[in-house]
């Protein structure tokens, strides 16, 4: 290897751009800290073909686990749902945590992607 492949390794370790960079800086914070926030749950997820019957067997075979931030708004039926980068959420899905239930009722989710 040359300077200037050392140079260039350097340079792309955080990203070939700055919006590489700042992804990839998001992406692990979000891995490493948000784990110790006060709004960081693991919830149960029902898929959007299963909510009408939530307690039948085939729903709970196809529920998963999943690891959110949730975060409060002033409007007490409303949550903001961010995932953990590499992990989606589909819109009509039902989360349960802590015994409460929501609806993801639209795609307005922050996602890193």
């Amino acid at each position: 290897m040359g300077v200037w492949d050392v140079y260039e390794d350097r340079i792309n370790n955080s990203g070939a751009t700055k919006r590489e960079a700042f992804l990839k800086r998001e992406r692990r914070t979000l891995n490493t800290k948000v784990k110790d926030s006060l709004s960081y749950q693991t919830v149960t997820v029902y898929t959007q073909d299963n909510s009408y019957n939530i307690s039948s067997e085939e729903a709970q075979k196809k529920a998963f686990i999943q690891d959110v931030s949730i975060i409060n708004s002033d409007n007490l039926d409303e949550k903001t749902l961010i995932t953990l980068p590499g992990e989606d959420m589909d819109c009509g899905n039902i989360i349960y945590w802590d015994y409460f239930a929501t609806r993801l009722a639209d795609s307005r989710l922050i996602k890193v992607a």
